[in-house]
């Protein structure tokens, strides 16, 4: 299920051009740093990354 803020209708985008931009075959790591539901971190670990993940909270 997707909430509005969900990255998931941006994947193609993101995985495109994050790949592009890296460009690494080696040593890959991927940090995704407003992982939210985890759906960015999820493809990357698919695609054989190391995926460190981080979501900060702050209530106000």
């Amino acid at each position: 299920m997707n909430y509005i803020g969900s990255k998931y209708s941006l994947m193609d985008f993101l995985t495109e051009t994050i790949t592009t931009v890296a460009g690494c075959e080696t040593n890959k790591v991927f940090a995704d740093l407003f992982a939210g539901t985890g759906v960015v971190g999820k493809t990357f670990k698919e695609k054989g990354y190391n995926v460190i993940l981080y979501e900060l909270n702050l209530s106000v």
